[in-house]
């Protein structure tokens, strides 16, 4: 009898004697033909495969990226244009891309196109027209990516209702971003162009800024809506043309006015700082709330018809606040440490000034000097000049002038000097 290695594999699952005879030999080979079926089946798991036909697990090209890269394929330029998207669909960059003379770079000519910079940059050179344009009837949107040095970053304004998102627009020669109607712009910067956001009617802005340039960081239209924004270091912070609605925005350092309001505007919660002329400009029928004016040349000025309600203006090289025209009123409101008057009306009829607070300012407190205006109600202390100063004809509440401790009046509209 002849034994196997004990070593070996197969004995493991059985001991093998070589047997005798064809019959034999033939039993013998059935049972390790066996034992070793037993051994697959038990290391492989069950076969027993899904019903159907079997399908790959892999993803095609367009299932992993669904979008189509921006190239002379896809968006073929022509005489004018070094890429023109003449297709609905979304577009993305795969790097860098430098302008040409003569040219606009992107070319948007087809509705309902998305087009993502992903982060990449378009840099004009000399003579480059526009960084992206887009001439279409509405649908655009373009996000995530850098403009840099051509005459116009992004002139989306021969289109309605675009969708702009995480762009920056740096060094033009014109405009950082011209804005069409109804557009929705967010996140977006304009750093040292002319002009940084000009913006037709009817489009809302939020946390956008504009730093540097020669004109107006912001250029606004009608029927506008600004939150969050800011403008640093132009030539007018804001300039809004009417019906505006502006929220929480911050003008400073501008060589003009932080914030030039044509016409019905509502502004409530802004902040200007440091600007070289006035603060808030109003011209009529605007409404300012709970804003703040500080050390800029005048804190506020107003024409027609405009409200300035329990807002602060303080240390400013002029008056805190301007006036010279009708019917606007002053209330709760907190003007202090002014280089000339707290409240100065220079001319005008019909306004009304009360309930505000005049403090230390370097000439007169409150001063009237033009006829039929109403003041009462106000407290006015420790002016260098006078605390008020009216000429005739005006209404106002008899001055309590240091009233002392424990003091009683019947005067319900009498103005306090103390």
């Amino acid at each position: 009898m002849c034994r196997v290695n004990p070593y070996s594999p197969e004995v493991s699952m059985v001991s093998i004697v070589r047997p005798r005879g064809l019959r034999a030999r033939i039993a013998a080979l059935a049972i390790l033909v066996t034992g070793g079926a037993a051994t697959l089946v038990a290391l492989a798991g069950p076969l027993d495969p899904p019903s159907g036909p079997v399908g790959s697990t892999y993803k095609t090209l367009t299932e992993v990226e669904p979008r189509t890269a921006l190239s002379d394929q896809s968006a073929p330029g022509d005489a004018d244009n070094q890429f023109k998207i003449t297709k609905p669909g979304s577009y993305y960059l795969t790097g860098n891309i430098t302008g040409v003379s003569g040219k606009t770079c992107i070319y948007i000519a087809s509705s309902r196109v998305t087009l993502d910079l992903n982060g990449f940059t378009l840099e004009g050179v000399s003579g480059a027209v526009n960084g992206i344009r887009v001439n279409t009837d509405h649908g655009v949107s373009i996000r995530n990516g850098n403009v840099y040095n051509f005459r116009d970053g992004i002139d989306a304004q021969e289109t309605n209702g675009a969708k702009l998102d995480n762009l920056t627009s740096t060094g033009n020669s014109f405009t950082g971003f011209k804005i069409g109607l109804t557009a929705i712009v967010t996140d977006c910067a304009s750093v040292n162009n002319p002009t940084g956001f000009q913006v037709f009617s009817t489009s809302t802005l939020t946390r956008c800024t504009s730093r540097g340039g020669g004109s107006r960081g912001f250029d606004v239209g009608r029927g506008c809506s600004l939150t969050d924004c800011n403008a640093w270091g132009t030539a007018t912070g804001f300039y809004v043309a009417g019906e505006g609605m502006l929220e929480r925005c911050s003008s400073r350092e501008n060589i003009n006015h932080g914030f030039n309001l044509q016409e019905s505007c509502i502004v409530s919660n802004c902040e200007a700082y440091n600007n070289d002329r006035i603060g808030f400009f109003a011209t009529a029928r605007s409404r300012l709330t709970n804003c703040v004016a500080r050390l800029n040349g005048w804190g506020f000025s107003m024409v027609e018809a405009n409200a300035i309600v329990e807002c602060t203006s303080a240390s400013n090289l002029n008056d805190g606040l301007y006036m010279s025209g009708n019917a606007n009123t002053v209330e709760r409101s907190t003007f202090h440490e002014n280089g000339r008057h707290g409240i100065y009306l220079f001319d005008g009829v019909g306004n009304t000034i009360d309930g505000n607070l005049v403090t230390y300012n370097a000439d007169t407190g409150l001063r009237l000097n033009h006829s039929d205006n109403l003041a009462v109600r106000n407290r006015s202390r420790g002016n260098s000049v006078a605390n008020y100063s009216f000429v005739a004809n005006n209404d106002y509440g008899v001055i309590l002038t240091n009233p002392g401790a424990g003091f009683t009046s019947s005067a319900a509209w009498a103005n306090f000097a103390y």
